[in-house]
């Protein structure tokens, strides 16, 4: 769908985890945000909702994904201000 929507003409993309799958290890977080960021050329947005997707993302795992050099932004809808 990202290429599809980056073909469409889109200037950002906003990715985050599944909803209603649950990742086991933080670590599976990271490689699907690279699988997904690999693929396309233009910046994208991590949306980190752990209420819809079931995925809590650790504050490591969170400076993994923000150190991706794509990764331009981040919305977090997690509440925890304590990561």
């Amino acid at each position: 769908m990202g290429k599809m929507m980056q073909d469409a003409g889109a200037k950002y993309l906003v990715m985050s985890t599944p909803f209603y799958f649950r990742f086991t290890h933080s670590e599976s977080i990271v490689e699907f945000m690279d699988k997904l960021a690999d693929g396309l050329e233009m910046p994208l947005v991590f949306y980190n909702c752990p209420h819809r997707s079931g995925n809590k993302v650790t504050l490591e795992t969170l400076e993994k994904i923000i150190n991706m050099p794509k990764v331009v932004a981040v919305k977090d809808s997690g509440c925890d201000f304590h990561l």
